[in-house]
C-alpha cells in the first residue's frame, strides 16, 4: 500500500466515522425533543397500561414482551451476556443515569457523573450503533437542557416524578414488540421492569464494557 493510498484509506474512514456520529446524533436529538410535559404523558399513559395506580407499585407481566434469550453457557450478568443485549437487534436500552453515574464516578461532582455517564452511553452506541435512554433525576437540574450536540437520548424526570418510576413508565410504554434492557442496579427497578418483560443489566457490567 503506497502513502497515497494509505491517506485515501484514513480520509475514507475519517468520513465514515464522521457520517455515522451525525447519524447518531441526529437520531438522539429526535428524541430529546421530548419535554417533560411529555414525559408526564407517557408515564400516565405507562402506568394506566399496567394497571398500577401510582409511581412505584409493581407493573403486571405484559403478555406480548418476551425477554431476549442469553445464548447457552453464557452467565447471567456477564461482560458477553452484557454484549449481547446490548447489540440485539433493535434493542432499546434504558440507563438509571444517577444509578450508573455515583457507582463509576463517586469522586466527582454530580455535573461530572453525569458527563461520564452519558460519554459511557454515547461511547458504546457509537460501537454498536444502539439506541440508549439515559435517565437522571430532576427536570431543574443545571445543564439539563442542554444543547450539546449528543448521540444518545437524555432525560430529567419532571417534577414530583423520580427517574425510577420514568424507567417503568418507558419499558411500559415501548412497543411490545420491541425488547427492551435496563440497566440499574436498584432492586425495586429490577424486579418490576422484569415483570413486565424487560431484561436487565447490572450497573457494574455496564461500565465494565464502556471502560474495554
Amino acid at each position: 500500500v503506497t502513502s497515497d493510498e494509505l491517506a485515501g484509506l484514513r480520509a475514507r474512514l475519517a468520513a465514515a466515522e464522521d457520517a455515522r456520529d451525525h447519524a447518531l446524533a441526529a437520531r438522539a436529538e429526535v428524541a430529546n425533543a421530548i419535554d417533560a410535559d411529555r414525559m408526564r404523558s407517557v408515564l400516565l399513559e405507562a402506568l394506566a397500561l399496567t394497571g398500577s395506580p401510582e409511581p412505584g407499585r409493581r407493573a403486571r407481566r405484559s403478555a406480548a414482551r418476551k425477554p431476549i434469550a442469553i445464548p447457552g453457557g453464557v452467565y447471567g450478568d456477564s461482560e458477553k451476556a452484557g454484549e449481547h443485549l446490548l447489540r440485539f437487534d433493535d434493542v432499546l436500552v434504558l440507563v438509571d443515569g444517577y444509578n450508573v453515574a455515583k457507582l463509576g464516578w463517586p469522586d466527582l461532582t454530580l455535573q461530572h457523573q453525569r458527563e461520564r455517564c452519558i460519554e459511557a452511553a454515547e461511547g458504546l452506541a457509537r460501537r454498536w450503533g444502539t439506541v440508549f435512554h439515559v435517565v437522571f433525576d430532576g427536570a431543574d437540574v443545571v445543564g439539563a437542557h442542554s444543547r450539546a450536540r449528543r448521540l444518545v437520548r437524555v432525560s430529567y424526570s419532571p417534577d414530583g416524578v423520580i427517574a425510577d418510576d420514568v424507567l417503568r413508565a418507558e419499558v411500559a410504554a415501548a412497543d411490545p414488540a420491541r425488547p427492551v434492557v435496563v440497566v440499574t442496579n436498584d432492586h425495586a427497578v429490577l424486579t418490576d421492569v422484569k415483570a413486565a418483560g424487560a431484561n436487565t443489566l447490572s450497573s457494574d457490567t455496564f461500565l465494565a464494557l464502556a471502560r474495554r
